[in-house]
């Protein structure tokens, strides 16, 4: 497919890179630099716009992303620097069918997108040079040659409980049944390994595998009446409430204050409205070629962290198997395997490939503590791409978030400030930092102090199929933009 011709466009600054691109997959004609695909395998046929390289070698070269195969993306930067935007950029590109400028492919991919400051809404809007609001928005999307678009395939999902302001969004519960020892923890913030936490998985266990024993004295210590409790795989809050004050293990192997904490915790939980039956359903808000959004913002971080698990953990095996089942496919031969294989596939109601994106990946798998959601999203990262999962994360802390998420092939850079942040930044690099770099003549072959001199929009942009790292400016949205800060005058 060939790519389309983009306008060219002036960067003020003069950016000079010694090093060339010893390893990059350019296209054969016109201008155009692909990451994630390898440069022997030229294929245009699913590649998203990301924006245009700002060095003089490569400059104006319009920069690609394949996303052909699974990827694991960091995007890092101070507040207000353009991560939520690059996630809008994502969005976009993936969630267009036939989207012009912006992509290539014949069909959209399918998002789940994790929003935290409830701003992704807006990719259901166009930009209206009529709206005061949008008009710088238009404008610069003139000066790029690209046209103002809305994204048609999109659901919104909210809280339970919370009031509804967007016409057509869905409210969504947790049920419990979906819900592990490890989540229990990550809602009360407590680590697994206290006492609190120990209580809280063998409750669990107790509850929906084991069973338990409640034991009823008299005031002098004579057993009285004893039950036994059988297991239920459809249990609910009450169900861990009444295991942990009755049960005759745990009350003897665990203090009084212990209990009473974890009780009283459970017992307000009970009262959430987020949590209730039929909970959340894969074949609901995992539909081929949507982009379906998550709005977080009103809810604590524990549990923005446990919705985003639960989801997750659901994906992860639901796809996991779907693969299994296609590769089992690809090899059997008998018909009548073959033909209840294809019934299998089709009632999962599952794509072949699901993109996931993550805002604020300090909160949901932090580098100290525990949350329902950092061991999901470990597993996810280390095997997610083999059941064609892709995992795009953004934060603004990147010394915050856990190093086990290391496992990126394509890192997106911000402006940071902070030594340790930027240190941090360095080591999620899947490509050496070039080693020559001038802007205006002034020497910036420190990582550091370019990183600390970037503007608004501008990146470093990493890839581990390209030699080295480039400095390029993301493209602007083609949707109306939800985030930026308020004018208060």
């Amino acid at each position: 497919m060939a790519l389309p011709q983009l306008r060219y466009v002036e960067f003020v600054k003069d950016i000079r890179v010694s090093d060339t691109l010893e390893r990059g997959a350019f296209a054969p004609t016109g201008n155009h630099l692909i990451l994630g695909q390898k440069e022997e395998t030229i294929n245009t046929d699913a590649l998203v716009y990301l924006g245009k390289c700002m060095e003089k070698n490569y400059y104006n070269t319009n920069v690609w992303l394949d996303v052909s195969r699974p990827h694991v993306i960091y995007i890092v930067g101070k507040r207000g620097e353009g991560k939520s935007y690059d996630l809008g950029v994502l969005a976009e590109g993936l969630g267009m069918a036939g989207g012009g400028e912006i992509n290539t492919l014949k069909t959209a991919q399918t998002v789940l997108l994790f929003d935290t400051q409830s701003q992704f809404w807006t990719l259901k809007y166009q930009p209206n040079r009529e709206k005061d609001i949008d008009r710088q928005q238009v404008e610069y999307l003139t000066k790029w040659g690209l046209q103002a678009r809305a994204l048609k395939n999109v659901q919104i999902f909210i809280p339970k409980g919370e009031e509804a302001i967007f016409t057509g969004s869905k409210e969504y519960v947790l049920n419990p049944v979906d819900m592990d020892g490890e989540d229990w923890c990550g809602l009360l913030g407590v680590d697994p390994f206290s006492p609190t936490g120990h209580l809280l998985i063998e409750a669990y266990g107790k509850v929906t595998t084991d069973g338990y024993k409640i034991v009823k004295k008299s005031p002098e210590g004579r057993i009285i009446k004893e039950e036994k409790v059988e297991p239920r795989e459809d249990y609910d809050i009450h169900d861990l409430i009444k295991c942990i004050r009755h049960d005759e293990e745990i009350n003897s192997d665990y203090q009084d204050t212990t209990i009473k904490a974890v009780t009283w915790r459970l017992g307000a939980a009970q009262n959430y409205p987020l949590f209730g039956k039929p909970g959340i359903s894969l074949s609901e808000i995992v539909k081929e070629g949507y982009v379906t959004i998550f709005l977080l913002r009103n809810l604590s971080d524990e549990m923005k962290a446990l919705v985003t698990g639960v989801i997750i953990k659901k994906i992860f095996k639901a796809m996991g198997i779907r693969r299994q089942l296609q590769r089992a496919l690809e090899r059997v031969e008998d018909k009548k395997e073959v033909v209840v294989l294809e019934r299998r596939i089709r009632e999962l109601a599952l794509p072949v490939g699901l993109w996931v994106l993550i805002d604020e990946a300090h909160v949901m798998c932090p580098s100290d503590g525990h949350t329902a959601s950092k061991k999901p999203i470990i597993e996810f990262v280390r095997r997610g791409r083999d059941a064609g999962l892709s995992l795009v994360m953004a934060t603004q802390q990147p010394s915050a978030v856990d190093s086990r998420v290391l496992q990126t092939d394509l890192a997106i850079i911000h402006r940071l400030t902070t030594d340790e942040d930027i240190n941090a930044a360095r080591a999620r690099l899947p490509a050496p930092f070039p080693s020559d770099i001038k802007i205006g003549g002034r020497d910036m072959s420190d990582m550091k102090d370019l990183i600390r001199h970037l503007g608004v929009g501008e990146i470093v942009c990493a890839d581990a199929e390209t030699s080295r790292a480039i400095i390029m400016r993301m493209r602007p949205r083609v949707s109306v933009h939800g985030g930026g800060e308020p004018r208060t005058v």
